[in-house]
């Protein structure tokens, strides 16, 4: 009984080394998206982190979650709209 598999064209090891290619390559893929997708993030955190309104809305859902007291949240408020 011949329990034997034919892979065609390709011998075992080199079937192992192409799919060891294949996942360095998508290895790579992934890691340049991860790369592009962090850096759009971080310029349209950045952005947005100008932005006077979007400041104080962030200030606003601190104070709410109550990590920001009402006096720290006026201090930044005026930071933010130059009113110091």
């Amino acid at each position: 009984m011949n329990l034997s598999i034919s892979l065609g064209v390709f011998g075992p090891w080199q079937l192992i080394a192409i799919l060891l290619l294949l996942g360095i390559i998508a290895g790579i893929i992934v890691l340049i998206v991860k790369l592009t997708t962090r850096n759009s993030g971080n310029e349209s955190t950045y952005q947005s982190a100008t932005d006077p309104l979007d400041q104080l809305a962030s200030l606003n859902k601190l104070k709410q979650d109550g990590a920001l007291s009402e006096v720290e949240f006026e201090i930044e408020k005026r930071k933010v709209l130059g009113n110091n």
